[in-house]
C-alpha cells in the first residue's frame, strides 16, 4: 500500500494527474515486489530454499529411522544426495544436522511436513520435487523397508498427494533409482533385461505399451521436469537441481527403450 501512496504523491508533484497515474502503477509494482520479498524473496523464494532443503533432509532422516535404525549405507546415501544437489561448505553441515534432527525420537514429522508445504506455497510442482528429493535419498541404498514406505506415504499425504499419486511416483522413482544406481560406479550394472524393465518403470509405462503412448509418457515427464521450462516458474535453485537429475534419468530411460523398440 505504501508504494502506491508514495508513487501517486510523487507522480502528482512531478507530472500532474498523468504523473500520478504512472506513479500509482509503479507503486503497485513496488508493493507486489515487497510482498514477494516478505514471502521469501524474489525469483521463487530463494531466501527459503535452504529451509526447503533442511526440511527435506529432516524428513529423510525420519524415513531412514522408521525401521528402527539408521545404517551406514543410509548415511552414505544421504551424503551422495548432498553431492547430487551440489551442496557444500556451511550448507552441507546444516543439512547433516537436519538429517540428524529427523532421526531423533522426538522429531515431529507431521509438523515438519506442514512447514515444508507452507514454504512450497501450496505449489504442486514444488512439493513433488521436494518429495522426490526425500525419495531419492530413501531409495539410494537399494532397499525400502515397509516401515519406511509407510512413513513416506504419511509425508506424501501431508504434502497433499493422494495415495494413488504417491504410489505412481514411487514406481517411477524406484525404476529411476534402479536404472541409475550403478552409473559411474566400479560395479557392473544390471543385466540388459533388468535395465530395460527399470527404464520402462522410469517412464511409467510397460513393455506392452504402444509406441505412441511411450512417446507421450516421455514427453509428459520431460515437460514436468525440464529445467528450461521450470526456470520460468520461479523454481528455487535447490528444487531445480533435483529436476535436472530427473531429466537425466528420464532421458537415459527413453534412450534405452527407444533403442530396444527401434524408435
Amino acid at each position: 500500500m505504501i508504494g502506491k501512496v508514495l508513487g501517486t504523491l510523487l507522480g502528482l508533484m512531478s507530472g500532474g494527474w498523468l504523473g500520478a497515474l504512472l506513479g500509482l502503477m509503479l507503486g503497485h509494482w513496488l508493493d507486489r515486489s515487497l510482498a514477494r520479498v516478505g514471502q521469501g524473496g524474489l525469483r521463487g523464494g530463494h531466501a527459503n530454499q535452504e529451509q526447503i532443503l533442511e526440511h527435506c533432509f529432516e524428513l529423510l532422516g525420519c524415513v531412514c529411522k522408521a525401521d528402527g535404525q539408521v545404517t551406514r549405507v543410509e548415511i552414505d546415501a544421504a551424503e551422495s544426495l548432498l553431492r547430487k544437489l551440489k551442496v557444500s561448505g556451511a550448507q552441507r553441515t546444516t543439512l547433516i544436522r537436519a538429517f540428524n534432527r529427523g532421526k531423533a525420537g522426538s522429531f515431529d514429522v507431521d509438523a515438519c511436513t506442514r512447514k515444508l508445504r507452507a514454504l512450497c506455497r501450496g505449489r504442486l510442482l514444488w512439493m513433488r520435487l521436494a518429495l522426490e528429493i526425500v525419495l531419492t535419498g530413501a531409495l539410494a541404498d537399494g532397499a525400502l523397508d515397509p516401515a519406511e514406505r509407510r512413513m513416506l506415504g504419511r509425508i506424501a499425504q501431508g504434502l497433499g498427494f493422494r495415495a494413488a499419486d504417491f504410489e505412481a511416483l514411487l514406481r517411477l522413482m524406484t525404476g529411476a533409482a534402479g536404472a541409475g544406481g550403478q552409473a559411474g560406479g566400479a560395479q557392473a550394472g544390471p543385466d540388459p533385461q533388468t535395465a530395460l524393465r527399470e527404464a520402462y518403470a522410469t517412464l511409467g509405462v510397460s513393455a506392452d505399451t504402444p509406441d505412441a503412448e511411450v512417446r507421450k509418457a516421455y514427453r509428459r515427464l520431460m515437460s514436468q521436469h525440464h529445467p528450461d521450462k521450470l526456470a520460468a516458474r520461479d523454481l528455487p535453485e535447490a528444487l531445480r537441481t533435483q529436476a535436472e537429475e530427473r531429466v537425466r534419468q528420464i532421458r537415459a530411460a527413453w534412450d534405452r527403450v527407444a533403442a530396444e523398440r527401434g524408435l
